[in-house]
């Protein structure tokens, strides 16, 4: 995620099942998950799950926003509505991560 201004932006998400939402800063390191780790929500078994949250952003970052379903093998889709000071750009990139236990 990319941002042109700083300030305050809020971050809906919405999925038909329960949802894993973390927000990172600069980089993503699967093999240590709480690196650069701004924001982490979570919501678990819900028929749908709806996930706001509001950070400041700024420019010079880029940001990560990782989505994952709460239960294994779950699918579905989900949607991101963003408000503040300028448009969010988003490049998608899609990981599978599976950590057996």
């Amino acid at each position: 995620m990319l941002v042109s201004k700083e300030g305050r932006y809020d971050l809906i998400l919405n999925s038909t099942v329960g949802i894993d939402v973390k927000l990172y800063e600069n980089n993503f390191y699967s093999l240590n998950p709480v690196t650069n780790l701004l924001l982490h929500s979570y919501e678990k078994n819900c028929a749908t799950s709806q996930i706001k949250f509001t950070t400041n952003l700024w420019p010079d970052n880029i940001y990560y926003l990782i989505v994952a379903t709460t239960s294994l093998y779950a699918e579905a889709s989900f949607s991101v509505v963003s408000t503040g000071p300028s448009h969010i750009i988003f490049n998608q990139a899609s990981e599978y991560y599976y950590r057996s236990r």
